[in-house]
């Protein structure tokens, strides 16, 4: 049982690691193509991505992001806030006429205050066309921005708003298509001249965004099933797994998880987990929607642009294959087993046929329960649509309350 379980937590770890870890942020190549790009100069001391930005900061990099930049260095200054340094009056200036931002008193700018992630998110929004009172308010811009795909978990929802995620919320804007219907921002910046050469940037978020929208098919279907095949070191787990997802009362949804020696399997449906850990080990307790996929998840997550660090592309025939490296810095997830750190980028292949995803493979290095190891896991014969069906079994009503001595055993 517990060799099943340790392999079902790889699985539960690799699907879910996105909504669940303590994310060691590292954006330093989202840092280096913005500099590539013109767009991202850093300081002194380099980009300081791990301190917090500025106002004068955020301001800067709207200016450019706006594709201003040129025109905002002739501007004489005449702003009515004293405690604006230098080399940031232009910038400041070409805001403050353009009524894209306001001082904290009518003669503060707040040059040195520290720029919040609702803050930035605000200045992006009108940098990609959104208006402030008509598409969205400050209240709303984190909200909003992660309803179009600018904010996500990766790029600014930590603790703390530092200038790594300045230049990952900024890389994720370039990619997007802005309101008035330029294929991507950054392409509106070249047409513009603001940029004077897209760097190969443009084809690169162009396949990006197809990966992440043949992986984000499969979050979003409301029916999927696949077999899967984890392995770590001598371990193998072979199972099926499938969902039907009740949009309408989510936790009327159903999963299935059956590994191929019935050593473990896991169903949920109408608000109960069931386990059957074997040897006449069933078990069953409450659980929300959300609480039953953290043990029944070896669906494929949504990466953001950001943590892509490569990506390649191939055709073969009628198959489209994209193969990427996502997140080089160390990750540190909460399993059913424990702690896991991801130490190396995971790297991720996605072959699409006819538009439709059909296999995916992933690979990381891992330190799990202290032991280091290569992991594997293959999603193969994957479907969605009205063919996809849950099968629960008929023996449900012989699953039982754990007692409470025995209940952490299905955390274990």
């Amino acid at each position: 049982m517990k060799k099943t379980l340790k392999i079902l937590a790889i699985v539960t770890a690799l699907a879910a690691v996105l909504s669940v870890c303590a994310f060691a942020a590292n954006f330093e190549h989202c840092g280096d193509a913005l500099n590539e790009l013109g767009l991202f100069k850093g300081t002194q001391n380099g980009y300081e991505l791990d301190r917090e930005p500025t106002r004068a900061e955020a301001a800067t990099m709207l200016v450019r992001l706006l594709g201003a930049e040129e025109e905002a260095l002739v501007l004489p200054y005449t702003a009515p806030f004293g405690d604006v340094a230098d080399w940031a009056k232009p910038y400041v200036q070409y805001l403050y006429d353009k009524g894209l931002t306001k001082g904290t008193s009518e003669t503060t700018f707040g040059y040195s205050d520290k720029c919040t992630a609702q803050q930035y998110a605000t200045f992006l929004l009108r940098a990609l066309g959104y208006s402030d009172g008509v598409d969205f308010t400050y209240d709303t811009a984190l909200t909003y921005g992660e309803k179009i795909g600018l904010c996500d978990w990766a790029n600014c929802f930590g603790e703390v708003f530092l200038r790594d995620n300045v230049v990952a919320m900024s890389y994720t804007a370039l990619s997007m298509p802005t309101k008035s219907g330029d294929v991507d921002l950054l392409s509106k910046l070249v047409s513009s001249g603001a940029v004077k050469d897209a760097k190969g940037y443009d084809a690169f978020f162009a396949d990006m965004r197809a990966y992440i929208a043949a992986t984000e098919s499969l979050n979003t279907a409301k029916k999927l099933s696949a077999d899967i095949i984890i392995e770590r070191g001598e371990e193998k787990e072979i199972a099926k797994y499938a969902i039907e997802r009740n949009d309408e009362d989510i936790d009327k949804s159903k999963m299935s998880y059956v590994a191929e020696n019935k050593a473990f399997s896991s169903y949920y449906a109408d608000g109960v987990l069931y386990l059957d850990m074997g040897d006449d080990m069933k078990v069953k307790k409450a659980s929300s929607y959300m609480s039953a996929v953290s043990y029944i998840a070896p669906a494929v997550s949504y990466d953001p642009i950001s943590v892509i660090r490569t990506i390649e592309k191939k055709t073969e025939g009628n198959s489209v294959i994209y193969m990427t490296a996502l997140r080089h810095e160390i990750l540190t997830a909460m399993t059913v087993i424990g702690d896991a750190q991801y130490t190396s980028d995971m790297t991720v292949e996605v072959k699409v046929e006819n538009g439709r995803t059909v296999e995916i493979n992933t690979v990381t290095e891992a330190l799990l329960a202290g032991a280091p190891g290569r992991q594997t896991i293959k999603y193969d014969n994957i479907k969605t649509g009205d063919d996809v069906k849950v099968t629960l079994p008929d023996n449900l009503d012989e699953f039982e309350a754990p007692e409470t001595k025995n209940a952490n055993e299905i955390n274990e």
